[in-house]
């Protein structure tokens, strides 16, 4: 057996690739929605939210993004554009 072997290499390599769910810079800056949970675009929206593109709804319980409903054309050029 080599030194590399018995090192434990393999596992240390193979814990270095991230399982992180989130985008990382939606959970630095906690933006959420209490509505997406269930949404497949989940991780979409937090993306985009975390980078300031889309804000939802605030409400008196916290925000929500409302994924059902249908995009407004003014909204849709802003989450193209990214701004």
């Amino acid at each position: 057996m080599s030194p590399k072997e018995g090192s434990g290499n393999a596992l240390a390599a193979s814990s270095c690739v991230p399982t992180i769910t989130e985008p990382p810079d939606v959970v630095s800056q906690g933006v959420g929605f209490l509505d997406i949970n269930k949404s497949p675009y989940r991780t979409a929206i937090l993306s985009r939210a975390g980078a300031g593109v889309v804000t939802g709804y605030i409400h008196r319980d916290g925000r929500e993004f409302h994924p059902d409903d249908p995009v407004k054309i003014f909204r849709f050029v802003k989450m193209i554009l990214g701004r």
